[in-house]
Parts: structure tokens; sequence; C-alpha cells
């Protein structure tokens, strides 16, 4: 038997506890706000991971990235990038993330940079996140990247 549908969309707030189901089933807390941007990845009509692009202190944030465990490492993550890519176009982006993935969201050209240069208020969120045993690093992004948007193969049109 083969797999179903697999569904990877921009999707409005009435969709979005869709979005917190697969966090919750994580156990990841984020939240997510009405004014979000979100983005679903669902398999025949289950919801399998989720991300978000927040507006905060008027800065972008991309946060939540998340994946079902049994669907990782199957370009699910991977497609999603790809629509945040075009998402973000060439507003400046900040990410908080795991050492681990500094590659994957280099893709779209998120690089590492010194605190100093980050909004104070995610400092201290990275802060948080170490004193609760998640280690991260800060990553941004400050323009659109057109290798990534062909690297994705997204239609533009």
């Amino acid at each position: 038997m083969g797999r179903s549908a697999l569904e990877i969309q921009k999707v409005s707030k009435g969709r979005y506890p869709e979005i917190a189901a697969v966090y919750e089933a994580i156990g990841y807390h984020g939240g997510i706000k009405d004014e979000d941007v979100c983005f679903l990845a669902s398999e025949g009509g289950r919801p399998i991971g989720g991300v978000r692009l927040c507006l905060e202190n008027g800065v972008l944030v991309l946060r939540g990235m998340m994946v079902l465990p049994e669907f990782q490492r199957q370009g699910i993550g991977k497609a999603l990038l790809g629509l945040l890519d075009v998402e973000i176009g060439d507003t400046p982006c900040y990410c908080i993330n795991p050492p681990h993935l500094a590659s994957f969201y280099g893709r779209i050209g998120f690089h590492r940079i010194e605190l100093v240069k980050a909004p104070m208020f995610l400092v201290e969120r990275l802060e948080r996140y170490g004193r609760e045993q998640h280690e991260c690093i800060m990553m941004f992004r400050h323009t659109s990247r057109l290798e990534a948007r062909l690297e994705f193969d997204i239609d533009l049109r």
C-alpha cells in the first residue's frame, strides 16, 4: 500500500489547531498567534509538520519548525523551508535553532550571527533556552536567495 498524498501549504488561522496538534505531540510549547503566518504539512489529512513566521517587536522570526518524528528525514522540512524562502522574500528574518540545523537553515540564506547583532528580546530567549538545557544558536537572513528557490523547484508564477 502506498503513501497518502503529502500536502504542504500556507494555511489560514482556521487550520492553526492542526499545527498546534503537531506541536503538542512533539512537546513544543511555542504557541501560535492569530497574526502568525503558518505552513502545514499533512499526509492523507493528518497533520505531520508545521512552521510559522512571527512578527515580534517589529522583527520577523522563523519559529516552531516541527515534523513528527516518524516523518522526519523524508524531505518534509526541506519542502516547508522552500515555502518559507518565498514567503520571507527580502524581509530580514531571525531564527533560533539547534546548532546541528545550521546548514539546513543555511539552504535559504540563514547564517549564524553574534548575539550583539541580534535584538535583545531574542538574545534573552536564546539564553532562556540555554537555561532549559536546549543548546541553540542565533541565525539571521537579510535577503532572499534565488538559488534556494531553484534548489527547491518552487513555481514562482
